[in-house]
């Protein structure tokens, strides 16, 4: 027996592209969280500033597949969903993300995403670099 064939999926830079959270922010909250519990604040707040942390670190802003664009919370939840067919789907003008089809503004990629991801997603999407 042959083994089924997955869908056929375009090879190209958009598949599981990926924008992350800036990870500076996420190492200053876990900072802020050890300050904290040394100078005895209250542990909850710690243990906020804790999670904030590690979800920076490890959390995806937004994900673009074939398919769609999934813009994701700082603990990996989805929490608004784009169709796409393409990069030209897309529109970036400046720091902020378009979705062409419905006119609609997606994200502002600033201060709190990873430069160095938002340039390979302009790359792939093309638009007016940062003002």
């Amino acid at each position: 027996m042959s083994t089924p064939t997955p869908p056929y999926q375009p090879a190209d830079q958009t598949a599981g592209l990926v924008v992350r959270y800036n990870r500076g922010l996420g190492i200053a909250a876990l900072v802020m969280s050890v300050l904290m519990l040394v100078l005895g604040i209250n542990i909850v707040v710690c243990v906020v500033f804790t999670v904030l942390g590690i979800a920076c670190i490890a959390g995806k802003a937004l994900v673009l597949t074939p398919t769609e664009l999934q813009l994701k919370s700082p603990i990996g939840v989805t929490t608004k969903r784009f169709p796409v067919s393409g990069p030209s789907d897309l529109r970036m003008d400046g720091k902020t993300l378009y979705h062409v089809p419905q006119d609609k503004k997606v994200i502002s990629l600033g201060f709190g995403v990873d430069k160095g991801d938002v340039e390979r997603l302009r790359a792939v999407v093309g638009g007016a670099g940062a003002h």
